[in-house]
């Protein structure tokens, strides 16, 4: 039956996929359709608890996905001693083939999900085009057709997949308006960037709050940074974002080792034909991406203070990166020694001072007070819509001790870092791990958040080198 539906033979199926990498690509692509099907989430009135107990299992189904993305051996191997046949049988799949399969299935789901979102947010403006939208969509239904039923490598399936993501992604900018009502993330880029072009402190509130909703700045400096040539050009910040995600896809295109390309590129193209990414039109991530391909791409070349100095740019653009920063020193540690530790430390230091030390000087208490204060509203607050464990465990746990076990949970991942941790990739993992936990147990919780987590997994397997060992310099 699956040979019939040209599931399985190894005709056109890239050499370099082994069993893990098919068992990865299924727990990718299954972990990112469960963060599709929850999408933003919705007001459950009464039937919140209901909802959050369904969510347990949702989300420990999503945890579990992780897992096997990052450690698939083990199920390999049960697979072996248990389920041999079904081994066989993913052994079989024509993973080309299974990767297009996946991604127009991605495809059809974006497109109902832009209908979706122009009947539920026509109050603001939002109007989708069917007869434009129709015909994309046969456009690429075409390509993807003959993807299934062509020999091709994987990275020609990947420069399809850019130009598919480009036009999907230009069809909700010209369809769809950046409204405060349904999301003011990049008006508040805009308007804070517009008054530093203006010469007031963009974290002023008197300047900085959004009238329709009552948000004001609280984002970090280098995220309203990196929006500043779109809002002094007076474009679409979307546009910004576009531009970020190609080159992104170029860095990766261009520097990833060739024996792992293949399945680097067939992650990064079902992470961009993902649902609920193409729907999300509108959010502000994409620095980070950029941020963290680079550090991964500076490191698995060693240079160290680079990887120190791009991760302190970092800490300037989202607190999720103060995460990071123990797993990294832990992997200089472990592979060089505590002076080049040292040294990271002072290059990440030189990064945040670049970023935050004008605004410091600008307006210290308006600055320190705006992410204080943003920070804080956050923390007394329980939302968790997607994927989360914060609300069983704060039934429990008073919420006012949220960060406490939050560390906790850190550190105990630490020392199974440094136990474990053997490379750069290993590094990875665990880095993975730990803010897959910390963004689980966060108080505030967005489905959204999850993509930092994609993007540490195909970073993790961008970073794989077999030859690569821990040793001390000069060992």
């Amino acid at each position: 039956m699956y040979a019939k539906l040209g599931v399985t033979g190894q005709v056109g199926s890239p050499p370099e996929f082994e069993t893990e990498d098919r068992l990865r690509i299924v727990a990718f692509a299954l972990a990112f359709l469960l963060l599709t099907l929850r999408l933003d989430g919705w007001k459950a009135g009464n039937y919140e608890t209901l909802i959050q107990l369904v969510l347990v299992p949702y989300s420990l189904l999503f945890i579990f996905c992780v897992v096997v993305f990052l450690w698939p051996g083990w199920l390999k191997r049960w697979l072996e001693n248990h389920r041999p046949g079904l081994l066989a049988w993913i052994d079989g799949w024509n993973i080309s083939r299974l990767v297009v399969g996946i991604g127009f299935g991605f495809e059809v789901i974006t497109f109902g999900l832009l209908i979706l979102q122009a009947r539920t947010f026509e109050r603001y403006d939002y109007r989708l085009n069917l007869w434009l939208a129709g015909a994309l969509f046969l456009v690429l239904a075409a390509g993807f057709g003959w993807f299934w039923f062509s020999h091709f490598k994987l990275e020609h399936f990947f420069f399809f997949v850019l130009a598919a993501y480009a036009l999907v992604y230009l069809l909700s900018i010209v369809s769809f308006p950046l409204n405060v009502g349904r999301s003011d993330m990049l008006p508040i880029m805009t308007l804070s960037n517009q008054n530093i072009l203006d010469g007031h402190f963009p974290y002023s509130r008197q300047f900085s709050t959004i009238p329709e909703t009552g948000n004001y700045l609280d984002y970090f400096p280098a995220n309203v940074l990196f929006y500043f040539p779109g809002t002094f050009l007076k474009t679409d910040l979307r546009f910004t974002n576009l531009a970020c995600v190609l080159l992104i896809a170029f860095i990766l295109y261009k520097t990833v080792d060739v024996r792992a390309r293949g399945p680097v590129l067939a992650l990064v193209s079902l992470f961009l034909l993902c649902p609920f990414f193409q729907y999300r039109h509108d959010l502000y991530e994409t620095p980070e991406w950029l941020l963290l391909t680079c550090f991964v791409v500076v490191l698995s070349r060693r240079k160290f203070l680079w990887g120190g100095f791009i991760l302190g740019i970092g800490l300037t653009l989202t607190p999720f990166n103060f995460v990071l920063v123990p797993f990294y020193l832990l992997y200089l540690l472990k592979t060089y020694n505590l002076g080049k530790t040292v040294l990271a430390l002072v290059a990440i230091g030189v990064g945040v001072l670049l970023v935050v030390g004008p605004f410091l000087l600008w307006s210290f208490s308006d600055f320190t007070n705006s992410l204080v204060n943003g920070l804080d509203r956050k923390a007394v607050v329980l939302s968790t819509p997607s994927v989360n464990l914060a609300y069983l465990v704060y039934q429990v746990v008073p919420l006012r001790f949220a960060k406490i076990i939050q560390t906790l949970v850190l550190v105990v991942v630490l020392v199974m870092t440094w136990r474990k941790m053997k490379s750069l990739a290993d590094c990875l993992a665990w880095m993975t791990v730990g803010l897959l936990l910390f963004i689980a147990l966060n108080t505030y919780v967005n489905g959204y958040f999850y993509f930092f987590i994609a993007f540490i997994l195909i970073s993790q397997r961008f970073a794989v080198n077999p030859k690569e060992e821990i040793k001390k310099a000069g060992a």
